[in-house]
């Protein structure tokens, strides 16, 4: 596993809220992109912290229905998977993350 997916995973797993427990991964991050060469990119800059807080720390059932979307114009649609992996693939040649 990546170390920089999993320090994000580790990060998830505690109780709070991401962002600052990210703050305490910042030499981490610092050590693995000089490690890779990467970009000078602050830990803390490189993720959405409350957003990721807000999807992945949600204390209620998300239920989501976009059947209706079509009907109103809403045709084209991004394959979730494909995404990531054409964001990582760039992320990696622009040397963002390893």
């Amino acid at each position: 596993m990546n170390t920089a997916v999993h320090i994000t995973l580790v990060t998830r797993l505690q109780d709070g809220p991401t962002g600052h427990r990210a703050a305490a991964h910042g030499a981490i991050w610092e050590e693995i992109a000089a490690k890779y060469k990467l970009k000078r990119v602050s830990y803390a800059d490189l993720v959405a912290w409350p957003f990721a807080d807000y999807v992945f720390g949600a204390d209620w059932d998300v239920m989501s229905d976009v059947t209706k979307s079509p009907l109103y114009g809403f045709h084209d649609v991004v394959d979730s998977e494909a995404m990531f992996e054409r964001l990582l693939r760039r992320f990696r040649e622009e040397r963002i993350v390893p």
